[in-house]
């Protein structure tokens, strides 16, 4: 039923635990969202970048924007460092600025499949599970290349360099 009390206090109740700690920021955005407003600067997502996407659970954002990083490393190779400042920058900020509606986005989705659920308890199990931040991803994609440069350092220095030096 549309305009239902009871359906608009537990539609606000699910957005509540999925943004968790968050919660009255991103309500915030959710409003604008319904709005139209596509564009809402998040200096976080601008700043982090892939780390505050992984963080904020977004899994194919995040491999989506890995890729990207990826083309833009090996065009920067191909161009030169001041393209791939460039386009980073670029980049960064394109994901500083809508960072927010994609977070809201998948925000919408998950509460829509909630609702599939008939009993509420399963609806906000189903939402916690989607929903929230998780630290432990955002520091794994962060000390994965890490270690992935240092074994690549070790190989190229102690392996492969001169047996001379």
């Amino acid at each position: 039923m549309e305009g239902d009390p009871l359906k608009e206090i537990e539609e606000r109740a699910m957005y509540t635990a999925f943004f968790g700690s968050s919660e009255d920021y991103y309500l915030r955005c959710l409003d604008k969202v319904k709005k139209g407003v596509i564009i809402n600067l998040n200096i976080y997502a601008l700043i982090g970048n892939i780390f505050w996407f992984c963080y904020r659970r977004m899994t194919i954002e995040t491999i989506i924007i890995g890729l990207i990083h990826i083309g833009l490393y090996i065009a920067g190779i191909i161009f030169g460092a001041s393209f791939f400042l460039l386009s980073f920058g670029i980049f960064s900020f394109t994901l500083g600025l809508l960072g927010n509606y994609l977070y809201i986005k998948k925000a919408m989705r998950t509460i829509e499949k909630a609702n599939e659920y008939d009993k509420i308890g399963d609806k906000f199990s189903y939402i916690s599970e989607e929903g929230g931040t998780n630290i432990l991803d955002s520091l794994l994609i962060v000390a994965i290349p890490m270690l992935f440069f240092i074994a690549l350092f070790i190989f190229v220095v102690f392996i492969m360099g001169d047996p001379v030096m």
